[in-house]
């Protein structure tokens, strides 16, 4: 349960900084900007009109090279991190 936890405090924790580092480092130097460059996927808003309610569905996915970067070594450090708690 403990290495779970560890996982996933990780892997959040790798995407949130791997966000707000990535969109400052596409502002800077020309040599780190790729490390903010976005990869986009997902499907636009789909309308379905039941005359009593209207559902919109859509998703959308955005992620930079620097989450997974962070997110790969996370993933590779979460289990000694893991051990290393008492």
């Amino acid at each position: 349960m403990k290495r779970k936890l560890v996982y996933l405090f990780l892997i959040i924790t790798a995407i949130i900084s791997g966000h707000y580092i990535g969109k400052s480092c596409l502002n800077g130097d020309p040599l780190w900007a790729w490390l903010g460059k976005q990869l986009e996927f997902g499907f636009d808003t789909t309308t379905i009109n039941m005359h009593v309610m209207v559902l919109n569905l859509g998703l959308h996915f955005t992620i930079n090279f620097l989450q997974i970067f962070l997110i790969i070594l996370a993933v590779a450090i979460a289990p000694k991190v893991s051990d290393s708690i008492k």
